[in-house]
């Protein structure tokens, strides 16, 4: 997924100048049907392979389709964040699609 930087600590604490906590992944030429499965291929790995004393480290993920969804940059960043945000308070540890209207 890219150059892991790491603190003296041994920690990852960038991903391409970003902070860990957020970053983007494109995927260009997939639908929002591969880009799900792709998305729970990482979460998945994530959870699987990376550890902190023995305990798994898990993600949310926010997925958006470009132009089916959105039309901007500023949107997409936008949608994607509803898209995360909509993960972590179901529970985190899971992907979810951007819907213009959320799911009950």
């Amino acid at each position: 997924m890219g150059q892991i930087t790491r603190e003296p600590s041994g920690v990852p604490t960038r991903l391409f100048g970003t902070v860990v906590d957020e970053f983007v992944i494109l995927l260009p030429q997939t639908n929002i049907e591969a880009a799900f499965t792709i998305a729970e291929r990482v979460r998945n790995w994530v959870m699987d392979e990376m550890k902190i004393d023995n305990t798994p480290i898990t993600i949310s993920l926010g997925i958006v389709s470009w132009p089916a969804d959105v039309l901007g940059v500023d949107e997409i960043v936008a949608a994607a964040d509803i898209a995360l945000y909509r993960a972590k308070r179901s529970g985190g540890n899971q992907s979810q699609r951007f819907t213009v209207k959320p799911p009950r």
